[in-house]
């Protein structure tokens, strides 16, 4: 299931990344792209360009709260621009590598729209963002594949089917 996060679901998790009156320029949109595919590459590899997370992290200082019983959290200093936003995934992912979740974090394998998504199967072998877009799309594909590789590939006696065209 594809999950977009939007201003009135991070709200109702008590999660605002941004204040209603923060606003991006290009350069801001540039650098949460770069992050965004440098988060995908660790992700697939473990490794890639890290330059873009170094960008978002340096100079900034997270704010330790202390909540209801006594959980602590991590905080961005404030949520009045794109970066502090971006710095406020960053500790998620923080948090992620430290409780076990990270490789839960996944890229869609299909290459047309390598979304990220949770993996909540059992196995935890998902490979599609949703198994009845992505996965179906990439299964369907595959499977047209096979169809024209055998209709214009060899027959079952190992003769080319075009050989026997009477020519």
């Amino acid at each position: 299931m594809r999950c977009r996060l939007d201003r009135s679901s991070l709200e109702d998790r008590n999660q605002n990344f941004l204040d209603a009156t923060a606003g991006a320029g290009g350069v801001e949109l540039e650098l949460a792209r770069a992050m965004r595919e440098s988060i995908r590459q660790l992700r697939k590899s473990g490794g890639g360009d890290l330059a873009p997370l170094r960008e978002v992290a340096d100079g900034r200082a997270a704010t330790l709260l202390i909540g209801e019983g006594g959980v602590l959290a991590l905080a961005p200093p404030g949520t009045s621009d794109i970066t502090d936003a971006l710095f406020q995934l960053l500790l998620i992912v923080r948090a992620a590598q430290g409780d076990g979740t990270w490789p839960r974090l996944r890229v869609c394998a299909n290459d047309t729209c390598r979304w990220a998504f949770y993996d909540r199967s059992k196995n935890r072998q998902g490979h599609w963002c949703d198994m009845a877009v992505c996965g179906n799309r990439l299964k369907n594909r595959e499977l047209r594949a096979r169809r024209r590789a055998e209709a214009g590939g060899l027959g079952a006696s190992g003769v080319s089917a075009r050989s026997h065209s009477g020519a």
